[in-house]
């Protein structure tokens, strides 16, 4: 959504992974724990950093479509496999989740700068809710966040708009107050939809050129440049 900056926005909603976290190297570790175990070619952390950002199903299809072991016919892809790949990967992940993942440089200075303002500050991703609280519970605490959002049944993933919609009114905000940061052509697609003002970070999992052809118009080349859309005039 392209408007003028108005200085009135109370809230922030941040995207996790690759907007306030580096988490792929765990993201990797539980991914290739479960392609072994099924006998499958493993990834490199270049490959896991395009598959991620739609939720863990939606990773391991396209992990899937793309594994060499597939591909030269040694296994077929079937909904089974793909059951079997995501057990694994959900068992490993929620041991290991925390292992690795750190919040980006910047990124705890520019949410304490927007508590001090009195911003709202929420976190919506499509990693397993489960997941999501552990992750944000270990880097952050249970302060910093008012609501804290991942993945939950019966309620559509990034893009659809409907998680956001009800992210903002748990904050008790309009959409017209809230900021949505992501980093993927995903939560371009999100505050589009959702018809919110958006930010498209340029420091996490994909190239501003990437974020552009998504339709991004504000852009953060780090987590610091979010401060001057709340800045008075």
């Amino acid at each position: 959504m392209e408007k003028e900056m108005n200085y009135n926005f109370k809230g922030v909603v941040f995207d996790l992974d690759g907007t306030l976290m580096y988490t792929l190297d765990d993201i990797l570790i539980a991914m290739n724990y479960a392609l072994g175990k099924n006998g499958l070619t493993l990834i490199t952390v270049d490959e896991v950093k395009y598959f991620v950002g739609s939720g863990a199903r939606v990773l391991i299809i396209r992990a899937l479509k793309v594994n060499k072991t597939i591909l030269e016919g040694k296994l077929e892809h079937t909904i089974e496999l793909e059951d079997k790949v995501y057990e694994a990967y959900m068992e490993k992940y929620k041991v290991i989740c925390t292992d690795h993942a750190r919040p980006y440089n910047g990124v705890i200075r520019t949410l304490n700068a927007l508590k001090r303002k009195g911003i709202k500050l929420a976190v919506l991703s499509n990693k397993p809710q489960r997941d999501t609280e552990s992750v944000i519970s270990q880097s952050f605490g249970d302060e910093i966040f008012d609501v804290v959002f991942g993945g939950r049944d019966g309620i559509p993933l990034k893009p659809e708009p409907q998680a956001l919609y009800e992210t903002i009114k748990l904050l008790g905000l309009k959409n017209e107050e809230i900021v949505y940061v992501g980093d993927s052509d995903v939560d371009v697609k999100t505050f589009l939809n959702a018809n919110v003002f958006g930010i498209a970070c340029c420091y996490g999992f994909r190239t501003k050129k990437e974020l552009i052809e998504a339709g991004a118009t504000n852009f953060a080349n780090s987590p610091a440049d979010i401060l001057r859309y709340f800045e008075k005039k």
